[in-house]
């Protein structure tokens, strides 16, 4: 099953490529395709980063450490 993110780059591939198929296909020329693409992918990465942000797996995201943390047990002392 796809998650959100997941849609969200599904979203955001498929743009820029309907930009490049509609410039394909009409009188738009590439660069207008992409841009116009780049335009609407642009949507999807302002609602995934602003709107519905990433968030934290514990209810309290102070105590979630950025590498996942150090096991005392595997490191070695002299």
């Amino acid at each position: 099953m796809l998650d959100y993110y997941d849609v969200i780059l599904v979203a955001i591939i498929g743009s820029l490529v309907a930009g490049v198929l509609v410039s394909a296909v009409s009188a738009l020329t590439i660069h207008a395709g992409i841009f116009v693409g780049s335009l609407v992918a642009i949507v999807f990465v302002c609602d995934a980063m602003i709107r519905r942000p990433p968030v934290a797996a514990s209810s309290e995201p102070h105590l979630v450490a950025a590498d996942g943390g150090i096991d005392d047990s595997r490191v070695a002392t002299v």
